[in-house]
């Protein structure tokens, strides 16, 4: 509902009367029209996008008469003929005049009503032919009944259908970026038809950009009026500095009272720079009139300024203030237009009186008797001027003692980055890997020296004999043992990967429950504030008798309640809190945001799982073991040089050398232990068989519990969440109206508050399957 005058304004200057109008251009209404349909099934979910419309532009019932040539040509007709016949007959045709005195009048013929009340009466029509017979009309042309257009519009000459979308609780730039999205990504049009946008949206685009204009031109305008008052740069900047933080007091009550930032709001901006600046002239003003009549000490002088302005800065202050509340308050014909104006207005002057009688004294004293600052000790260095350094670095000092936020990848990140038990999985990872350099490991190497009479040399002198000896097994041993080794390497990985899963799974359930409990506070909090609200009501009324005591005793009881249960979630929300932090092993403090969104379904294939990898590695190291075993049954080498020679005359040296071969002649036992080997490897591998049956069985398990919740969470999309608003709007509204007695408002209001909690509990288990499928570990 609209205020008429505001509704024909809109229209006239956008064609429509709704605050979004997406309009659909094109030659063929058939095809436009079922764009338009694709359009509002496609927007009708966007939040905010209420009483979405489609123009009517088909569907008119006509009686169709289709000519046939042929036959009118064969019985010497033509068009216009039967058009007078048709037109005299069912609209009247001037036939003469008839004349009464000086009354003129014209007489007309036409049917009589039994005759033209049905199709039929059409198509028995008589009409005379050449031969001058008669011949019904149905005989020369084909009369149906059909739809057409009911209407055609146009915007410069173009034909269009109209999407008419109303915007609700939520602003206007935001519903109209996620719309033109959707139809962006999803609605595609044959070449020659186009879409624009239109509505209350137009004016928005336009006054924004005049306020783009409009507001640099108000803050520069202020600064030269102030430069011009009191013939300073210093003074102008002095006062100008105002305008910073009584913005923060319109954009922070804007945001207490849920509104959105619109064209009504800029222009109370506006207002509040000029009404902000007018206090720090007061006061600045007053400390030059100070000055000049003697007072020179800095502390007198401040103190004696402020003391002497209070009231009159108040005074500006609550008049302007309490001036806009009944704006700020309204709820009538163009509130819609107050409430942003007085609501900017009104914080903004609690923020910027603070500043005018606290902030802006300090800021004189620094302005005109500090030179400059040192900082160890912390003290100020006095004298006649100070440098703007100082003031601009003010903001860039407070921005290190923000807590950062966290998102829940960076949570995980940062867990396994500082997770103790994951080094450690690291640590044995590498482990594993520099064992596998110890697949090549050949027996010690044997360095001899032997001296015996009996082995005499050609020049009758013993010899000392030098040998070197190495044994080594056969060759396809080491790269089984290789093999083997990489395995290990493989199952350190596997295990490696199962543990971040796990970390990374519990860290996601602990973030997601904190989310969960963050909106559960505000939902409790919010329900405790309205109880609080309806009791201070009650307890007024029930002293003047217009209701029962036992009425503010039950919203007392129902106050006690909700607040036993909000300090309740708030002691569960340090838990996990405290829980976060020991899993992250993060020092610093930090926040989450409380948006909590569903996380995107998993495909992953269930053999990519590391637990899967860690069981088959794990089954391959026994057959593994197996192979190397039987590799020992092999033959070994053996390889030996050796040299001898002797000191004295006529010495030669003497080369020999030897190979051996060592065959396993008694190999039972090592048979037999293979075979064990074998036994214990089939036992693993039907063990680990069983362990993927069980996790694919878990897995699929998860998947329909996935399902299951996802179903419930589009259910509250659908309908859940706009009978929860309903119910919360109209239960509050029609108790405050006394339409319903508290009893009925309490279970309205905590059935609707029990709807979002369940849909919060539906989100987080939602979320926990999908992260035991993403991060299945065992």
């Amino acid at each position: 509902f609209t205020q008429p005058i505001e509704m024909r304004f809109n229209e006239l200057i956008t064609g429509v009367r709704s605050d979004i109008a997406i309009k659909i251009f094109g030659e063929d209404l058939d095809y436009i029209d079922q764009k338009a349909k694709e359009i509002q099934k496609l927007i009708a979910g966007v939040p905010g996008a209420s009483d979405v419309v489609v123009e009517k532009t088909e569907g008119l019932p006509q009686i169709k008469i289709s000519y046939n040539r042929s036959k009118i040509a064969y019985y010497g007709l033509d068009i216009e003929t039967l058009n007078t016949t048709l037109s005299a007959a069912f609209g009247g045709k001037k036939a003469g005049v008839i004349f009464e005195g000086e009354k003129r009048f014209d007489l007309v013929i036409r049917l009589d009503n039994k005759s033209r009340t049905d199709i039929n009466n059409i198509r028995n029509l008589q009409v005379p032919v050449s031969t001058g017979q008669m011949i019904p009309f149905s005989e020369l042309a084909n009369i149906e009944y059909t739809k057409g257009p009911a209407k055609i519009s146009h915007d410069n000459a173009r034909r269009r259908v109209v999407v008419s979308v109303n915007v609700r609780n939520r602003d206007l730039q935001s519903v109209i970026e996620d719309v033109q999205k959707l139809i962006e990504e999803n609605i595609k049009i044959k070449a020659g038809n186009f879409i624009e946008y239109g509505g209350q949206f137009e004016n928005l685009q336009s006054a924004k950009k005049r306020l783009m204009l409009a507001v640099p031109v108000a803050l520069l305008l202020i600064f030269i009026f102030l430069h011009f008052a009191f013939k300073s740069f210093k003074d102008a900047l002095l006062i100008f500095i105002a305008i910073p933080l009584a913005t923060v007091g319109g954009v922070m009550l804007l945001w207490i009272r849920g509104m959105p930032f619109s064209v009504s709001a800029g222009v109370g901006f506006i207002a509040l720079f000029g009404i902000a600046v007018l206090n720090g002239i007061v006061l600045i003003e007053h400390f030059k009139e100070l000055q000049n009549k003697g007072i020179t000490n800095m502390r007198d002088l401040i103190l004696t300024g402020t003391q002497n302005r209070l009231r009159p800065v108040l005074l500006t202050a609550a008049t302007d203030a309490l001036g806009f509340l009944p704006m700020a308050i309204s709820t009538g014909a163009g509130a819609e237009v107050q409430r942003p104006l007085a609501t900017v207005v009104i914080g903004g002057l609690i923020t910027s009186t603070m500043l005018t009688m606290i902030a802006l004294p300090l800021l004189y004293e620094i302005f005109y008797n500090v030179k400059g600052l040192k900082l160890f000790p912390l003290r100020f260095i006095r004298a006649g001027a100070v440098t703007l350094l100082l003031l601009l670095c003010i903001p860039a000092i407070s921005s290190f003692g923000q807590v950062p936020e966290f998102e829940l990848n960076q949570a995980i990140d940062t867990a396994l980055q500082n997770n103790k038990q994951i080094a450690a999985y690291h640590l044995g990872v590498e482990q594993a890997k520099v064992l596998q350099k110890t697949a090549f490991d050949p027996d010690k190497t044997v360095f001899s020296y032997g001296y015996d009479q009996n082995n005499i040399a050609e020049n009758g002198y013993p010899l000392a004999v030098f040998g070197i000896e190495q044994s080594f097994q056969f060759p396809t041993f080491y790269s089984a043992e290789k093999q083997s080794k990489q395995i290990q390497v493989n199952i350190s990985e596997a295990n490696l990967k199962n543990k971040e899963n796990e970390l990374a799974k519990i860290v996601s359930f602990a973030f997601f429950e904190y989310q969960t409990l963050l909106n559960k506070q505000a939902l409790y909090s919010k329900l405790d504030s309205i109880y609080g609200q309806l009791l201070i009501d009650a307890e007024k009324r029930a002293e003047k008798g217009d209701v029962s005591r036992l009425v503010a005793m039950n919203i007392k009881a129902k106050k006690n309640q909700s607040k036993i249960q909000l300090d309740a979630i708030n002691s569960d929300i340090d838990n996990t809190y405290q829980k976060l932090i020991v899993l992250m092993n993060y020092t610093g403090d930090f926040t989450i945001s409380r948006n909590i969104n569903p996380i995107p379904e998993t495909n992953n294939l269930i053999e990519q799982l590391p637990a899967f990898e860690v069981l088959k590695s794990e089954s391959d190291y026994y057959y593994s073991l197996i192979e190397v075993e039987k590799n020992k049954r092999l033959p070994d080498f053996n390889i030996n040089y050796f040299m001898g020679k002797n000191s004295y005359q006529n010495n030669k040296n003497y080369h020999g050398f030897q190979v051996g071969l060592a065959l396993p002649l008694f190999y039972g036992s090592t048979k037999s232990k293979i075979n064990a080997m074998q036994i214990s490897a089939d036992a693993k591998q039907l063990s680990a068989d069983y362990q993927i049956d069980l996790i694919k069985n878990k897995l699929n398990q998860l998947f329909s519990e996935m399902l299951k919740y996802k179903s419930q969470l589009d259910n509250y999309k659908t309908s859940g969440e706009p009978l929860m608003n309903e119910m919360l709007h109209t239960a509050l509204k029609s108790y405050q109206l006394g339409e319903i007695d508290f009893y009925k408002f309490v279970n309205s209001y905590e059935t609707a508050i029990q709807i979002r909690i369940d849909y919060l509990e539906h989100l987080l288990m939602f979320n926990k399957a999908v992260l035991e499928i993403k991060y299945f570990s065992i």
